[in-house]
């Protein structure tokens, strides 16, 4: 997990914590750009190879 994440992050509950982490892997999985994939997203390289 990237520490750019969570740097200085107070969170004030472990659910709160886990909605970020959640959200972060979505952006992660699907939005941000892969330089090993050519930078699409993982999401658009997936549809480029359907």
């Amino acid at each position: 997990m990237k520490s750019d994440m969570y740097h200085r992050q107070a969170f004030v509950s472990d659910h709160a914590l886990r909605n970020y982490v959640r959200s972060y892997v979505h952006f992660h999985n699907v939005q941000r750009p892969h330089a090993v994939l050519g930078y699409p997203s993982p999401a658009e390289h997936e549809l480029q190879c359907s």
